[in-house]
């Protein structure tokens, strides 16, 4: 099939998805596929002109970010576009809990969990709490019942869950109240799941029984190729077993919009590593673009050191060459510079800064830093002063990893609140913490959510320039009150993603500077990917994540694509391995695709 051929079978595969019947649907989508506005115009096909009411169509996502994307593609597709129900999956899953929850209960995070952990397991090191918690949430984000009665005990008094925990909460309330189930089943007439391949099975066991009822249609879309969360325990094998299963009419989109055939051709040895080396069953595809004159550009780099990193000397340079012609031609360009690790590219920041290059850069969502959350348990402690994380939390934030698991079980067996128990035994090693809490309770928690953030600051000495005091400032500015606040801050925990935008660009020529996990679902013009060595990627061990995680990075680009790495990196980075190897990855290019597509360069 050549590429014209395959645009015309695009369009015959975009009418069967869009005329599709209630029958379940898999879409299968590569990169530069259009999956997203695909998804966004079947629902919008659906209301428009099958007359399905948008009410009856439930269409999730799985990060906050690629629910915005669907949001903003489907408001272009109908009028009708906010009166369906569009949420992340865990956003959905923690709606249904709510509502069928006796108890108020909170979102926790990692390092929420490490405080529940170490309440509850006082004599184990920080790395055997890192490692419980990590085997813990690996079962139950596989549907896996966990018997570790002590944990509960202390998850329960201090009401924390976190999003494995709330998917699962939920497939067992289904499980165990088939009248629960069947009211949401009687709600949803669509249901509709992007980027599918992402869940992990609790999450794709929620999906199997919310459309179990015949008066459902499901529609699941995604790519097994694109699956980069395996370390939140993706399960991209639910996708290919549901294509195998014979239960689904598939249909594949293969026409990429946006690659041309040189990066298809250069990313196609590196995705069937996962097949041929790893024995990892995909469902197989064939991707089809525009030939164009552009090659993928390899270039080796003698050395990164402190005093010189030749790396990013050069990715600076060819930046500038890069947006000077575009500004000269009048036209938008976007860069994407990708690396496996943050830290690889923190000297092409300075470089591009120091030069007055427009920067978006990307860092540690500022919500989960220790400011910000100190605010935010600030404010659950003024609403509720029975919070029992939040005491717990705002003791831990000021005053370190203090061990308090007897006044936390002498709490538990006294049946009575953290806070009370402390103001009675009131523990010297606390003093100061319980000081702050006191001052704390005086505030109104009627008052404007503003002027509570103002006063919290003030309480807990938050400089207001902080970034994290201005983004809860921020929040606190479009809330009603201090409930609406509180929603919106949470929401960010139920987020997978753990990075945001720092600063908006208006520039219609910058650079992107991210991880590449944060790249999912961005297109560029242009997109480098440094730090190309064996001992970043893949590291230590060939895994179907990383082989992955490569092959979404080489996918970025609509035209031109730069992979470099060094021979020598004299570094903290190079971690005692000054001398370095270029990756398996660019070998396996440079040894199975046609040199039409690709020029390798050794700079000396």
């Amino acid at each position: 099939m050549n590429l014209e051929e395959a645009q015309k079978e695009a369009g015959k595969i975009n009418n069967e998805i869009l005329n599709h019947n209630k029958s379940p649907l898999l879409i299968v989508a590569g990169p530069g596929t259009g999956k997203s506005t695909k998804v966004a115009e079947r629902t919008a096909f659906l209301i428009d002109h099958k007359g399905v009411p948008p009410d009856k169509i439930y269409l999730l996502s799985f990060t906050n970010a690629s629910a915005n994307d669907l949001r903003e593609k489907l408001e272009k597709k109908t009028k009708r576009a906010s009166e369906i129900l569009l949420s992340t999956v865990h956003g959905l899953a923690n709606k249904i809990l709510r509502e069928n929850s006796k108890d108020n209960y909170y979102i926790s995070d990692f390092l929420d969990d490490m405080i529940i952990a170490k309440d509850a397991y006082p004599t184990k090191s920080r790395q055997e709490l890192k490692d419980f918690l990590r085997m813990r949430n690996k079962s139950v984000a596989n549907s896996k019942k966990e018997d570790n009665q002590q944990y509960d005990k202390i998850k329960n008094f201090y009401k924390s869950f976190n999003f494995y925990e709330i998917t699962a909460k939920v497939v067992n309330l289904f499980e165990t109240e088939p009248q629960i189930l069947k009211k949401y089943q009687n709600k949803i007439e669509y249901l509709i799941v992007d980027e599918y391949q992402d869940l992990n099975i609790a999450d794709q066991k929620f999906i199997q029984l919310l459309s179990s009822s015949e008066n459902t249609g499901l529609t699941i879309c995604g790519d097994d190729d694109q699956s980069i969360y395996g370390f939140r325990h993706a399960s991209p094998k639910g996708m290919v077993e549901n294509f195998y299963s014979g239960n689904f009419t598939n249909k594949k989109m293969c026409c990429c919009w946006r690659s041309p055939t040189s990066i298809i051709e250069v990313s196609r040895p590196i995705i069937e590593m996962a097949e041929k080396e790893l024995d990892i069953r995909r469902i197989p595809k064939l991707l089809f673009g525009e030939d164009t004159q552009d090659k993928v550009e390899i270039i080796s780099i003698p050395s990164a050191t402190k005093r010189q990193n030749k790396e990013a000397i050069w990715v600076a340079e060819k930046i500038k060459d890069l947006l000077s012609e575009a500004k000269e031609k009048g036209e938008k360009y976007r860069i994407l510079v990708l690396a496996s690790q943050r830290e690889i590219t923190n000297e092409l920041k300075l470089i591009l800064k120091d030069a007055k290059i427009p920067l978006k850069s990307w860092r540690r969502r500022i919500l989960k830093l220790k400011k910000p959350k100190l605010l935010y348990y600030g404010l659950r402690f003024i609403q509720e002063s029975q919070d029992n994380f939040a005491v717990r939390a705002i003791i831990n934030l000021l005053q370190g990893n203090i061990a308090l698991s007897e006044i936390v079980n002498l709490a538990i067996d006294k049946r009575e609140s953290l806070w009370d128990v402390i103001k009675e035994e009131s523990p010297p090693k606390i003093r100061n913490s319980i000081k702050m809490l006191k001052i704390l309770e005086t505030i109104d928690r009627n008052m404007e959510p503003v002027k509570i953030i103002d006063k919290i600051g003030d309480i807990l000495e938050i400089a207001k320039m902080d970034k994290g005091y201005k983004k809860i400032e921020e929040l606190a500015k479009s809330s009603e009150n201090i409930n609406y606040l509180l929603t919106s801050i949470a929401n960010e925990y139920l987020d997978v993603e753990s990075s945001e935008v720092e600063s908006p660009i208006e520039d219609e020529q910058f650079v992107e500077i991210m991880t590449m996990h944060s790249s999912k679902g961005l297109t560029a013009d242009c997109v480098f990917i440094m730090g190309a060595e064996n001992e970043f990627i893949p590291g230590i061990q060939l895994t179907p994540d990383n082989i992955r995680l490569f092959y979404v990075a080489l996918t970025r680009s609509k035209g031109k694509l730069f992979i470099t790495f060094v021979r020598s990196r004299q570094t903290q980075l190079a971690r005692g391995q000054n001398i370095r190897n270029r990756s398996v990855f660019v070998n396996k290019i440079l040894e199975n695709v046609n040199q039409r597509y690709w020029k390798y360069e050794k700079l000396s």
